[in-house]
Order: C-alpha cells, then structure tokens, then sequence
C-alpha cells in the first residue's frame, strides 16, 4: 500500500474495479520475479488456439518448442506448406501430431555466460 501512495495513486488493490480473471492473473504474476512478458513466452499454446508464424530452416529466430501431449518436445518451425519440421530439416511424418507449441527464449549475450 505504501509504494501506491509514494507513487500518488489514490486507491489500494482492492478498490480497482477488475474482473475476477483479472485478479487471479494478476495473482500468478505477483512475486514471481518475472514479467507478464516473460512468464506469457513461458506458456504452451494449443494449435487449435493459434499457430506460429511461418519458419524456416535455416531462421533459428522462427523456430519454437514443438509439443506431443505426454510424449515428445523438439525444435522445429511451421514451414510455408503448413506441416511441421525438425529444426535440423527433417520433417515430423512419423510422429503423432503436433498438440502444443512455445517461443523459445532469446539466448544469453556472449558477456551473459
């Protein structure tokens, strides 16, 4: 409450008018030491939800964590048929389909390691 009142704000948590889902979100993110940014990248995403952007092999930056429920997570990228593929080119005929899908995350400056 203090930090609202150093800041000029005039209401506490509790008398902004949010809906429950905004609360309970609010809520997941609070003390976690993330960003809602960095904790939504975190998440799958259901195809049926959304695809990514269309990939290729040779874009690292277009590649995602492609997922099998329960059985499988590999590199790949939506390529500009529609069907998946490996991030090394193979493709993904053999396996079940593809459920679930994420960015991968930025990968550390060279001064980072």
């Amino acid at each position: 409450m203090e930090r609202y009142k150093e800041s000029g704000a005039t209401k506490n948590y509790d008398e902004f008018i949010i809906s429950e889902s905004e609360k309970e979100e609010f809520e997941q993110y609070r003390n976690t030491g993330f960003t809602p940014a960095e904790i939504e990248q975190m998440k799958w995403v259901s195809i049926e939800d959304r695809l990514p952007e269309i990939g290729k092999y040779d874009k690292p930056e277009s590649h995602v964590l492609c997922g099998i429920v329960g059985k499988l997570v590999f590199e790949g990228y939506l390529n500009q048929w529609g069907t998946w593929s490996r991030a090394n080119g193979a493709n993904t005929k053999d396996l079940p389909p593809i459920t679930h899908w994420k960015p991968l995350s930025t990968p550390p400056d060279r001064g980072e390691l």
